[in-house]
């Protein structure tokens, strides 16, 4: 019968949840902290829940928050996000990992390869159960991996509910008052080790069902202080992996901010374009606009100068005409009352055969005397005639509407330029906005890298990076002292 250890580890805080699922990108894969994962057996891993923390926090205190909410009077007071609320606060548990292992390094490199796959099934169902035996504890992520070159495990992440509440939410997540209402009425870290000893007993009962003796550590003998080392070992090597996962994190972080910063940079560079583009379209519009205006101004001349000139020859023409034909009617009527001699006045034929006209030919003095004489009706009917054919002539109708058009083309095309003018200036200001806010938001960090690059030497700069190495050291380890959050197996 074989013999394995039992690991039972927690941490309040620490917990990666894309890591757990092998949520990871391809370059994370191939980052140094995932180095010990054997990619090509990670569909071996058994996936018992994953559920979205944030959908479990509605679920289970969306009501009361909603209670709560409800009873104060000040807004300020009032909680939107309670999963982030309780994220801020030291006295809740936004969550809990326990990481469940069974045997070590050392044993499964003995172990077949079959016998990692039993274990995980049992550790899958030790899972499923883990709700029922604790009804204070809602899993929402569940994973156990056989992919690690060490021992099979489970990473089990589950939120406590606590209620009876008088003060905030009825229903908070407290693990300390959720051990306690589940009966684990220890003080101190002796309730977390008492509620630890318990499942380790749910374990050692499953592991008999496999006909697997547990094999307990302890410190009186050599050969247990060996295997007691190689658990530590095991422990730092687990608690190297989380930081090194996180670190990678917090790196992809800031690398997804910077990548996000260049493109805001790259996108308010393209909109500085465009608007200098569409500035130069504005000017070139405003060019040929103007340009066109000028045309149909002397288009407009051309044609009043044109129309003037036709009119007064139409005129004329038709003057001299009816004053001729006048002046043949009246010099007729003279004749017979011997106002002029032949030898005054003569009657001449002119033009082309067949369509000659006769002109009446009298010195000039007798044809100032005849003017006064003239019947002036008929030659002001002939010309307010001329002057109506002149205007409803179809070549002056065509310029008058080709000028109408010119006119409306010009006008919508000023109105066109105007909006875009001003959608442009509105674009211009907003992407000056943009690059207001996105130099204020780096500004600061800017400001303390210059500074840190510019004021410090590189001796000052690798004091600076061991007093941040030495100051993060010294708080992990005051909050695994507050918390106790770290235990192994004795």
């Amino acid at each position: 019968m074989p013999k394995l250890t039992i690991s039972f580890k927690t941490n309040p805080r620490m917990t990666n949840i894309r890591h757990n699922n092998r949520d990871l990108t391809e370059k994370e894969w191939k980052s140094p902290e995932h180095s010990h994962i054997l990619r090509d057996k990670s569909h071996q891993n058994i996936v018992v829940k994953q559920l979205d923390i944030r959908e479990l926090y509605e679920k289970e205190f969306g009501p009361s928050l909603q209670e709560y909410n409800e009873k104060q009077i000040r807004n300020d007071r009032k909680i939107k996000d309670y999963y982030k609320h309780v994220g801020k606060l030291d006295t809740l548990d936004q969550q809990r990992e326990f990481i469940i292992g069974i045997g070590s390094k050392a044993d499964w490199d003995e172990l077949p390869e079959g016998y990692k796959l039993n274990i995980g099934i049992y550790l899958a169902k030790y899972a499923q159960d883990f709700e029922k035996r604790h009804p204070h504890f809602r899993v929402y992520n569940a994973v156990v991996h056989l992919d690690e070159k060490g021992a099979p495990h489970l990473h089990l992440n589950v939120v406590p509910i606590a209620d009876g509440y008088k003060n905030g939410l009825s229903k908070q997540p407290s693990f300390s008052k959720a051990l306690k209402q589940e009966g684990f009425t220890e003080k101190g870290k002796f309730q977390l080790m008492a509620f630890r000893n318990n499942e380790i007993k749910v374990l050692e009962t499953m592991l008999k069902e496999m006909a697997v003796e547990r094999k307990k550590v302890g410190t009186n003998k050599i050969k247990d202080m060996r295997e007691y080392k190689e658990m530590m070992a095991e422990l730092e090597e687990e608690k190297g992996k989380k930081l090194n996962e996180i670190k990678a994190e917090i790196t992809s972080e800031v690398s997804k901010v910077e990548k996000e910063f260049a493109k805001k940079k790259e996108k308010l560079n393209t909109l500085e374009k465009e608007i200098d583009r569409k500035t130069q379209s504005i000017e070139q519009y405003d060019n040929v606009i103007h340009s066109k205006q000028e045309s149909v101004n002397k288009l407009d001349e051309k044609f009043e100068a044109k129309a003037d000139k036709l009119e007064l020859l139409l005129a004329q023409e038709k003057a001299i005409n009816a004053i001729n034909e006048q002046l043949l009617k009246d010099i007729g009527i003279k004749e017979d009352k011997n106002y002029l001699f032949t030898k005054d006045f003569k009657v001449e034929e002119r033009g082309l055969i067949g369509k000659k006209e006769k002109f009446a030919v009298v010195p000039l003095k007798i044809f100032e005397k005849m003017l006064y004489q003239v019947n002036t009706k008929p030659m002001k009917q002939i010309l307010d005639d001329f002057i109506d054919k002149v205007f409803n002539n179809s070549i002056v109708k065509g310029l008058k509407k080709k000028i109408s058009q010119l006119t409306g083309e010009l006008k919508r095309a000023r109105v066109q330029l105007q909006h875009e003018r001003s959608v442009r200036i509105a674009e211009q200001k907003e992407a000056e906005k943009k690059m207001d806010s996105l130099l204020k938001e780096v500004q600061p960090a800017m400001n303390l890298y210059e500074d840190f690059q510019n004021y410090l030497t590189e001796n000052d700069k690798k004091k600076v990076f061991e007093r941040i190495e030495k100051h993060k050291k010294l708080h992990q380890k005051q909050i695994s002292k507050n918390r106790n959050t770290n235990d192994y197996e004795r």
